[in-house]
């Protein structure tokens, strides 16, 4: 990976971008279908709440791509609820920056800053996601039984990393 990539905490003036790259990881085209959708909007919506934790990715002082976790409740789910003590990833990569090892460093620091935290560490993907591959080879198993129909047709499964 190019030394000229940076990685930095997530803060919450990063809300606008984590909504750029909830589109980008959701396949929406515009913001405007991400933000009117409630259940994709409450992956970023009030960004810094307790619980909420992420890391950026920036080249030459752009942001590029970004790892994030938000834990949830049992009224307040995200596609990947397990429990209310395991966060929820998501994660984007700007198309012109994939295949760079920048996702792999995303969430190997951000499950490094979780594991004090947090036992697992959970995600919610399309069986066709490119993604997959890195998931598994970071050590997240799929739940079994847990395939089921998402908004786009196709079928998604949830995933869990033991972080300790």
């Amino acid at each position: 990976m190019s030394e000229q990539f940076t990685f930095r905490p997530a803060t919450i003036t990063d809300q606008d971008f984590l909504l750029g790259m909830l589109m980008l990881a959701a396949h929406e085209t515009t913001i405007a279908a991400v933000t009117e959708n409630p259940d994709l909007h409450r992956y970023v919506n009030k960004w810094g709440r307790v619980g909420d934790s992420g890391y950026i990715a920036e080249f030459r002082g752009k942001s590029i791509g970004a790892a994030w976790c938000r834990l949830w409740s049992a009224t307040n789910k995200g596609y990947a609820f397990v429990d209310m003590q395991t966060p929820e990833l998501a994660i984007a990569v700007l198309p012109e920056y994939r295949n760079q090892g920048i996702g792999r460093t995303l969430i190997t620091k951000l499950c490094e800053k979780l594991s004090p935290n947090y036992q697992s560490l959970c995600l919610s993907v399309r069986l066709d996601n490119p993604g997959l591959k890195l998931y598994k080879s970071l050590g997240f198993v799929a739940l079994k039984n847990s395939g089921k129909p998402n908004r786009v047709g196709g079928t998604s499964i949830i995933m869990v990393k033991t972080l300790a």
